[in-house]
């Protein structure tokens, strides 16, 4: 096993130039890198390397990132951002025989996408820019944990995360994928409602995430799971929340007035809630009415199409909660990172309670599934492939 030490710098804010960390080592079935920051802040990196292959790969990760097969005859490069502030990095390298990470020839298929919002259009929004702190973050070291787990990962950041750029994903992924494969989708942003016009909620409204040119509903997510083939796995995770009523409940605007329940949330000040405000999400639903209601009535079938793959979905909070946004990351994002970096080993279900006892008691996430029961894929450990 070869191995080896670097030091680099990451400024606040922005990624530094590329260093060389590793060189001239030959090809490596497993490498590991660990960086740890010097200062109090929180590092993100990025590798740059060549896969066996010969092509080249830039990966983000936190931490520490798991590759598989890098041809280190060419250098492995890294560069870091300090957030919120800058900070010495001391990193180290070392091949390795892959576990948890690594990908068999014969594994099934594992993609990834990872969306996330730190602010949306308000030419569509009505002039209201739903500007965010953390959502970027979040989507990152979602796809860091996905890219540690096998998956070959797509991002989509604010401007880039448009409908047509989701949208296109979905088909992407349902086309390529056949049974026994997975699929990890991760939101970060703002949520929302609109009236359901096609009769399939019993409460009068669908649910929405906020992307950059307009809102996607429930609807069409439930019509994008059902292009996905029977056997095909499908795990989500949002870390959003949907009723703009609830962030003017009490509980949450005497949040300033109950210092315990405020060091829960980590702040010193009311957080930022990840949700449209109503006023707002009726005068974009009234501006663009045409085209959410032609959307409802192109996934007419909405939660109720018949879906053929397995759905598990974790969700920030309940649907009479708000999800809180952060500095660094959403609240439920954060406790996820935290449960999964203490080397988390159970199912899907114990995943989610032991993200729940960590959260605060104003903000319970959520598990329910959807499709075709598989006992086998819920029972597994969160996010593994095989």
């Amino acid at each position: 096993m070869a191995s080896g030490d670097f030091s680099a710098y990451a400024p606040p804010f922005v990624f530094g130039p590329w260093m060389t960390a590793i060189g001239g080592l030959g090809f490596a079935t497993g490498l590991r890198i660990d960086v740890t920051p010097v200062g109090d802040t929180t590092v993100f990196g990025e590798v740059r390397y060549y896969n066996e292959a010969s092509q080249e790969t830039v990966q983000p990760f936190q931490g520490t990132i798991y590759i598989s097969t890098c041809n280190c005859l060419q250098n492995v490069e890294v560069r870091f951002k300090g957030v919120p502030l800058g900070s010495a990095v001391e990193g180290n390298w070392q091949t390795v025989a892959l576990s948890r990470g690594s990908v068999p020839t014969d594994a099934p298929q594992a993609l990834s996408l990872h969306i996330g919002l730190n602010h949306v259009d308000p030419e569509h929004y009505n002039g209201w820019d739903g500007e965010l702190r953390a959502c970027e973050n979040d989507a990152l070291d979602m796809r860091a944990i996905a890219v540690e787990c096998g998956y070959k990962p797509k991002t989509l950041l604010s401007n880039e995360a448009t409908s047509s750029a989701v949208v296109k994903a979905l088909a992407q992924a349902a086309r390529r994928l056949t049974s026994g494969d997975i699929f990890l989708l991760t939101y970060a942003g703002h949520g929302s409602q609109v009236p359901d016009v096609n009769g399939d909620e019993d409460d009068g409204l669908d649910e929405t995430w906020l992307l950059f040119d307009r809102m996607l509903s429930d609807d069409e997510l439930y019509t994008a799971w059902a292009r996905f083939k029977p056997g095909v796995r499908i795990v989500m995770v949002s870390d959003s929340c949907h009723s703009g009523t609830m962030a003017r409940d009490p509980v949450y605007r005497g949040l300033g007035e109950n210092p315990s329940l405020m060091a829960e949330y980590g702040c010193k000040t009311l957080p930022k809630y990840r949700v449209l405000p109503d006023d707002i999400a009726q005068a974009t639903y009234e501006l663009h009415q045409d085209l959410y209601d032609a959307i409802a009535w192109s996934c007419v079938d909405g939660d109720r199409a018949t879906i053929a793959a397995s759905v598990v979905m974790l969700a920030a909070c309940q649907d009479s909660q708000t999800a809180a946004d952060g500095a660094v990351n959403g609240k439920f994002t954060e406790k996820l990172k935290e449960v999964w970096g203490d080397g988390y080993q159970g199912t899907y279900y114990t995943f989610l309670k032991a993200i729940r006892g960590r959260m605060p008691k104003t903000q319970t996430p959520h598990y329910f599934t959807v499709g075709v029961q598989n006992p086998s894929f819920e029972n597994s450990n969160p996010f593994s492939i095989s």
